[in-house]
């Protein structure tokens, strides 16, 4: 407040377990919206080759982003908000604002795989490339600065330093390469992602 100064984060009644369910169910939401979407863009679509393979991939983008946000991340993140001494402080970075580019990343994603699935066979523009992948290291960006803070992770996970860095080696390729050939390119990198995170 103005005069009054910075209320102290140790003061915020803040349930850690329930903001990270939360935060969670969330994601859950966006992912959720992000195969509907695709869904239903396919489904008014002669189901060709083309339109099935961006259909298919962008349902492995979706599912890789579910396994990489889920499978390593959250669990850890739970648990730590739940025993830390400053809850509030935690929920604040690590459940509010390192989920903004979590959530925007998802949606972003979806935006494109939707453009994508529309117009399988077409050679894919950077701007599309671009809203997909851009989405994906977005969302990797986001999920790593996640990691790091509420876990015991004393680095940026490697795992999404590279995959960050093959998304940005597969988003100049959108105008040499079909759409449908740009979204399994798009998929390929959470996927490979939670494979490493997965055998690490």
């Amino acid at each position: 407040m103005p005069g009054l100064g910075a209320d102290a984060s140790v003061n915020w009644a803040v349930s850690g377990g329930h903001i990270a369910e939360r935060c969670g169910l969330f994601v859950i939401i966006c992912l959720g919206e992000t195969l509907l979407a695709s869904g239903a863009t396919f489904a008014e679509m002669a189901w060709d080759g083309p339109g099935l393979v961006a259909f298919l991939a962008s349902v492995a983008g979706s599912v890789a982003m579910w396994w990489v946000y889920f499978h390593i991340g959250h669990r850890p993140g739970t648990q730590m908000i739940e025993h830390a001494k400053d809850a509030g402080a935690v929920a604040r970075l690590s459940f509010t604002y390192l989920h903004i580019p979590i959530v925007a990343g998802v949606v972003l994603a979806a935006v494109g795989a939707e453009r994508l699935i529309a117009h399988p066979g077409d050679v894919a523009t950077l701007a599309e490339g671009a809203s997909l992948v851009g989405g994906v290291i977005l969302f990797l960006l986001g999920n790593g600065f996640f990691k790091w803070q509420s876990s015991d992770l004393q680095f940026f996970p490697l795992s999404h330093m590279a995959g960050i860095g093959l998304g940005a080696a597969v988003l100049p390729a959108g105008p040499f390469v079909t759409q449908a050939v740009q979204s399994v390119l798009s998929a390929a990198v959470p996927v490979v992602v939670g494979l490493w995170e997965t055998a690490a």
